[in-house]
């Protein structure tokens, strides 16, 4: 049963319940399942997940919890991590269902909840590590290898890893693009 579909750029997030055989309602009777797709013309290939909660993770998951009226997060971030969904640029929704909390605290929700969490909200500030670009730079498909593409003052990436004096970015402009640039290039 599909229960959201997320387009947003190039990506198209594909979530989906899926209901366990010979399962005893009530208990981790279900799952869901996410998939994320980009399109790239006629090319469509399943994305990686972003690993959100690669910091202070016990913060996010304590913020998390103050959105779920008294509900207890039991599993992995790593778990987490797969239902943290972009919506836009400004917004991230965050599925949460009784599969994920800690089993006395379940039935604080029916079935499944949507956090919608925004940028500019404490919360949102650990899940968007977004930077802009304070001037020309160009985009290397790896560190010391660089690419035609570049970006402008002003451009906003989001950072997918670091290595040193290198990040990895992800920008979306008309195409959404991915390469390595030098930290000093961006605030």
């Amino acid at each position: 049963m599909l229960s959201i579909l997320i387009q947003y750029k190039n990506f198209v997030t594909l979530v989906y319940k899926v209901i366990e055989e010979n399962s005893i309602p009530g208990n981790d009777d279900f799952y869901f399942e996410v998939l994320r797709f980009y399109n790239s013309g006629n090319v469509s290939y399943q994305d990686e997940v972003k690993h959100y909660l690669k910091e202070d993770e016990l913060k996010i998951f304590k913020l998390l919890e103050n959105s779920l009226n008294g509900c207890k997060i039991f599993q992995r971030p790593s778990i987490i991590d797969n239902f943290i969904i972009p919506r836009d640029s400004l917004s991230f929704n965050i599925l949460i269902w009784k599969g994920l909390l800690d089993v006395s605290t379940e039935l604080c929700i029916e079935d499944r909840k949507w956090i919608t969490v925004k940028k500019n909200t404490e919360l949102g500030k650990y899940l968007f590590d977004f930077k802009k670009v304070i001037s020309k730079t160009m985009i290397n498909l790896s560190p010391n290898k660089p690419t035609k593409m570049y970006l402008i003052k002003g451009d906003e990436v989001g950072v997918l890893d670091d290595k040193g004096e290198w990040l990895k970015i992800r920008y979306y402009g008309k195409k959404v693009v991915e390469g390595w640039i030098k930290r000093s290039d961006v605030d």
